[in-house]
């Protein structure tokens, strides 16, 4: 064997120990890139039912009731404010927060029917008041909290250019009485005057009326 074959093999057995030696590190290396990272922060979360928000005629709600594995059943509120549940029979629900009416319903359901009954009540679907005449975008809008006469109209987009603010008018049916609220809305622009900015109830329709002048 000459001098370059001895050489040659010499560096080649080199190579093969450093690579020998290298592999485990290169693998873990390798394997430490691709530990997923975990993230600590706070992720999307579902929004919080509005335990303020009142019950209204047309509510679509779904009743929880934990300790009563059957009891999970969605009830319409009807226009008298009531639904009727499987279990304590026909209930006023409208007018009461969403955290009021559990306490009640927790109360009602405690010895008779469940040992420490537990209501959690879902809106499914909100109550809906209509607006026509003189605005924007006549239509029907959602309930979601409290909405006055002032938030409706601009829900609706607000006044058109013919509109009467002064010439407002809420038609209102509750359990089975009509009436009319009528609403200057200048007095709540351009006076500041909040008690004229009468809440919406479920079911009201609004209308603003054409201006004359």
């Amino acid at each position: 064997m000459n001098f370059f074959e001895s050489l040659a093999k010499a560096l080649f057995l080199v190579s093969l120990f450093l690579l020998t030696a290298l592999t485990p590190l290169l693998a873990a290396d390798d394997s430490a890139e691709k530990v997923p990272v975990v993230s600590t922060g706070a992720g999307p979360q579902a929004q919080s039912e509005p335990r303020g928000y009142i019950i209204g005629p047309q509510n679509l709600l779904q009743i929880k009731i934990f300790g009563d594995a059957t009891s999970s059943q969605m009830y319409r509120v009807d226009e008298g404010g009531f639904v009727k549940h499987a279990l304590i029979g026909r209930v006023k629900l409208s007018g009461m927060s969403v955290e009021d009416a559990e306490k009640m319903m927790e109360t009602r359901l405690a010895g008779d029917y469940i040992i420490n009954p537990q209501v959690t009540i879902f809106i499914l679907e909100y109550s809906r008041f209509s607006i026509i005449g003189e605005v924007q975008r006549p239509g029907t809008y959602e309930i979601t909290g409290r909405v006055s006469v002032i938030e409706a109209i601009s829900m609706a987009g607000g006044f058109t250019r013919i509109a009467n603010p002064r010439g407002v008018k809420i038609m209102r049916n509750k359990e089975g009485q009509e009436s009319a609220i009528e609403i200057d809305t200048t007095r709540v622009t351009q006076h500041g005057d909040r008690s004229a900015d009468v809440a919406i109830d479920a079911g009201d329709i609004l209308v603003v009326s054409k201006s004359f002048f």
